[in-house]
């Protein structure tokens, strides 16, 4: 039953040795990849960019219905194409309207060159903003 869901959500490529189904969850963890590569973005999907070994304990977490890998992102796919949703927060002193255009510019890029189908949209919701960094870039070194 939960092997029909997952084949029904599955984007199908036919080749002369049969079939690849592709599920959306793919896109969004080549998504999350992508875009905690990027500067200025807090790591918030849980993408395994440490290797091997933290994508199969990613997976397996997620499996188990732990956190999954790509909190954050949304991926659905109609009209012969991806939508993709992707919520991320900011570091402090970071241009947003440049990073979004930035990470929507990627992510096209990198989901259509991987699948060969179009990205219809990718929509950024900025979750809010890490001021973690902000003595880093200067700002909140102020004493009384």
């Amino acid at each position: 039953m939960a092997e029909e869901k997952r084949l029904e959500k599955a984007q199908i490529y036919s080749t002369d040795f049969g079939t690849i189904h592709m599920d959306d969850e793919v896109i969004a963890s080549a998504t999350a990849i992508t875009v905690s590569s990027m500067e200025g973005i807090v790591n918030t999907f849980n993408a395994a960019s440490e290797g091997f070994i933290g994508n199969m304990t990613d997976n397996f977490t997620g499996m188990l219905g732990k956190k999954s890998a790509t909190k954050g992102i949304r991926v659905d796919f109609k009209n012969d194409g991806y939508y993709i949703v992707i919520n991320i927060k900011v570091l402090f002193g970071y241009c947003i309207p440049d990073l979004a255009n930035d990470i929507q510019r990627r992510v096209k890029m990198e989901i259509e060159q991987m699948t060969d189908k179009k990205v219809r949209s990718v929509d950024i919701f900025v979750q809010g903003i890490d001021f973690n960094n902000v003595n880093e870039v200067g700002m909140g070194d102020q004493h009384a």
